[in-house]
């Protein structure tokens, strides 16, 4: 996972190795199957996969599937990705993106073309022109990293085929009922390091057009209905749904209970690993009679 993290460019994941293996335990995920709602750049799915658990990913950000397809090795994808550098506004930003992409380190395999939108994903935080050189020693050092990820990821391909499901769906549309042990709810809003400016220049790069405001990852009260009411409807009886919110996410703490309160749903402090969220249990058949 740390490796994965050094090539994604936004945080492939909030949570750590360990806490997630931890969460799987002891929540009865080892036999189950996960739902992460907002897999963004697949840090979870990636986790759960290689650890042999089924995990459907859901996001209806198409710059998704690029890191799905990454984590599937999926060449023939990335061979016939097509990239836009006349989107890249900057002159000097595009002529260094262009000078990478015509240089002999360019290939399509797939640490190339992440090592390409990693650097165009940095292109906000250069000043130019000062700074164009750095985006080829940028380029050359994620690509390193990201072919020893790939070097590292090949004996799990076939568990990842396995196990790794995908759903390029907004999450209040999921059509999924009782299948699911376990759900992450971590929308990206919530986090400290949402991805931002980052995915918009590199959806432009990539010819995607930007997500609109109401795609499915609002925080708002509103907004968090329909999507807790579809992954609680996933969920199995006697499944949980847990909410990673850091502890001193107070607002969003109180949103979100607000909108499961309206749902008629109420979520209880949990801990592990000295790491504080929210976690409900959907109630088994048994019971709820």
């Amino acid at each position: 996972m740390q490796c994965y993290r050094q090539i994604a460019w936004c945080p492939a994941a909030g949570h750590d190795n360990d806490w997630l293996k931890a969460v799987f335990r002891q929540y009865g995920a080892g036999n189950g199957r996960i739902l992460d709602p907002f897999c963004g750049s697949t840090g979870l799915p990636l986790c759960a996969a290689i650890h042999g658990l089924e995990i459907i990913a859901v996001d209806s950000d198409p710059l998704a599937r690029i890191f799905i397809e990454a984590i599937r090795a999926n060449y023939r994808y990335f061979k016939a990705l097509a990239v836009y550098p006349a989107a890249i506004p900057d002159h000097e930003a595009r002529q260094a993106i262009v000078q990478i992409q015509q240089s002999g380190q360019f290939d399509h395999h797939p640490a190339s073309v992440l090592a390409l939108l990693h650097c165009v994903s940095h292109i906000d935080h250069c000043a130019f022109p000062a700074d164009t050189g750095d985006l080829t020693d940028r380029y050359a050092a994620i690509r390193a990293d990201a072919e020893e990820f790939f070097f590292q990821l090949e004996p799990y391909q076939l568990v990842i085929s396995k196990n790794l499901g995908y759903q390029a769906v907004a999450v209040g549309a999921l059509a999924i009922r009782n299948q699911v042990d376990l759900c992450l709810f971590d929308p990206p809003g919530f986090r400290a390091e949402a991805p931002g400016r980052a995915w918009q220049t590199v959806r432009a790069f990539l010819g995607l057009a930007q997500p609109s405001a109401d795609h499915g990852e609002g925080t708002g009260e509103e907004a968090l209905l329909p999507l807790l009411a579809a992954c609680h409807d996933a969920l199995k009886a006697g499944g949980h749904m847990l909410f990673p919110l850091p502890a001193d996410h107070h607002a969003q703490q109180e949103t979100l209970l607000a909108a499961l309160r309206r749902l008629g749903l109420d979520a209880r402090g949990e801990e592990l690993q000295g790491r504080p969220f929210l976690a409900l249990q959907k109630p088994d058949q048994a019971n709820a009679a």
